[in-house]
């Protein structure tokens, strides 16, 4: 919890706008947990608050499938506005999207 805390912090300090997006919080290792208390609890401050997560393990696959899924399921739902950059010599009207 307390990692997750000081990462969304250095990130809200690096860019506002880009703390505000949507997330999906991962815990990674759930096989090789030396507390599984601590995760327990924070997993249940995450599902409280309403957050997106999973837990996963890479080496087991452990929950990897669901995680694609989800993200997949994410990332269907906010898709990225497409902007074309101005003023730029354009072929045929085709111009470079740029993602925001």
């Amino acid at each position: 919890g307390e990692d997750y805390r000081v990462m969304r912090q250095g990130l809200e300090r690096f860019d506002a706008k880009l703390a505000e997006r949507p997330e999906i919080i991962v815990l990674n290792k759930i096989d090789a947990l030396d507390d599984p208390e601590k995760v327990d609890r924070f997993v249940a401050r995450l599902t409280s608050e309403e957050k997106l997560f999973r837990k996963v393990s890479v080496a087991t696959r452990e929950g990897v499938q669901d995680l694609i899924w989800l993200m997949y399921s994410e990332l269907k739902k906010h898709k990225p506005k497409v902007l074309l950059k101005k003023d730029e010599p354009v072929a045929e009207d085709v111009r470079e999207p740029v993602l925001v």
